[in-house]
């Protein structure tokens, strides 16, 4: 193993620990979902993402996983029955710096890239590119691609 690749799979897998759940938290969501999606003139954009979070009752912090060719980002945090995670939502400068970040990420196996263009989010996996928390994925996948997203339910 070259050098290169020793330090992304010691970044990887720092960014994993990071973003392992705390489980055993109350919250979650109902099924209900906002009345409209996120997308903004045809467009979504970190500001309609961050708004969508919100509105929908998820915390959303301004720090985020700050990777190279990154220009923006936000973290979002999904709490459900059995999930307390703290999930990146990043801007890269284009399209191509998205991709490899999520090859990388796909590489590694403890994550499973989202992608919509220069926007890059994650699910969490086990090891093996195998998505460990489906219903963090379908906020994911809505969250990314500016559709409607289910209303968190305080408890």
């Amino acid at each position: 193993m070259n050098m290169r690749n020793l330090v992304k799979m010691i970044f990887v897998s720092a960014l994993a620990l990071s973003l392992v759940a705390c489980g055993g938290k109350s919250g979650g969501n109902n099924g209900n979902t906002g009345d409209s999606g996120i997308v903004q003139g045809g467009k979504v954009t970190l500001e309609s993402m961050k708004k969508a979070a919100s509105d929908a009752g998820y915390e959303v912090k301004a720090a985020y996983t700050n990777p190279e060719k990154s220009v923006g980002g936000f973290t979002v945090v999904f709490v459900d029955g059995s999930s307390d995670i703290q999930i990146p939502v990043i801007e890269f400068k284009d399209n191509a710096s998205a991709d490899d970040y999520a090859k990388m990420l796909n590489d590694a196996g403890y994550q499973v890239a989202l992608v919509n263009g220069k926007f890059l989010t994650m699910a969490s996996a086990n090891g093996k590119g195998v998505i460990t928390h489906p219903a963090e994925k379908v906020f994911l996948d809505n969250l990314i691609n500016g559709k409607p997203l289910e209303k968190v339910v305080k408890q």
